[in-house]
């Protein structure tokens, strides 16, 4: 992923977030964004990048670290997670991240 990429793909996660917290996008737990709120936002995301021209984008979805189930998007070698601040341990990191070196993410399984 090309600069030019990170930073559209960027603007879209922070207009998509934005759109979610001030109730313009609703889904089931929208509410509580962040929180829970893994899968539906992925998805939302996926469509949008998919509108703006991004493609071969994967959906990670229900895969699970101890109790709790996380869902995010893969693109290029890079982890798109619009809902990475839900956990306290990420409160730092970036929605993209190179996907090789997010320990984070290595660590959901599938059932």
């Amino acid at each position: 992923m090309d600069k030019i990429e990170e930073s559209k793909i960027k603007e879209i996660i922070l207009n998509l977030r934005e759109q979610i917290k001030n109730g313009e996008v609703i889904f089931h737990g929208s509410d509580c964004f962040p929180l829970g709120c893994c899968g539906n936002a992925s998805e939302i995301l996926q469509k949008r990048l998919e509108i703006s021209g991004f493609d071969q984008i994967e959906l990670k979805s229900n895969l699970w670290l101890d109790n709790q189930s996380h869902s995010w998007l893969v693109y290029k070698g890079y982890v798109i997670d619009i809902t990475i601040d839900q956990f306290e341990s990420t409160k730092d990191l970036d929605f993209i991240l190179k996907e090789q070196s997010s320990s984070f993410h290595k660590q959901f399984n599938p059932l």
